[in-house]
């Protein structure tokens, strides 16, 4: 429905579809994750509350394998039921009609950095070291 949103409707217009909204305001695509997965990683908002939280979504476009298809479909069933203080955190997700017609499957989540970009900032936090990660 291309409500107002953290980014421009144009640029996120396949995420904004005429099917059913999403309730959070999407910002910007979270850099150096783009391709390395069948997700985008998008920052976003809360539109209740701001809070802020990370909004992974996946186009079932015709490119997609069935596989691919089914595995988007699948992390959204199954991150509905994982509950754990060591896993992120779901809030949120749905399979919706985007803007071109085809389906978009959304998973909304508790703010996340990749470790790839965490490691690219320089020294890894002491945590990090702790848990072998240099």
């Amino acid at each position: 429905s291309g409500e107002g949103g953290a980014a421009p409707a144009a640029m996120f217009s396949w995420l904004l579809g005429s099917g059913q909204a999403i309730p959070y305001d999407i910002g910007p695509e979270v850099e150096g994750y783009n391709g390395r997965t069948i997700w985008k990683l998008f920052t976003g908002k809360d539109k209740k509350d701001g809070a802020p939280v990370s909004i992974f979504a996946c186009r079932l476009t015709s490119e997609r394998s069935d596989e691919e298809k089914a595995a988007a479909r699948n992390a959204l069933k199954r991150f509905k039921t994982i509950k754990h203080p060591y896993v992120l955190r779901y809030i949120d997700g749905l399979e919706a009609e985007d803007a071109k017609g085809g389906n978009t499957v959304y998973v909304v989540t508790e703010p996340v950095t990749p470790l790839e970009l965490v490691l690219q900032d320089g020294a890894p936090p002491e945590a990090a070291t702790a848990w072998g990660l240099r």
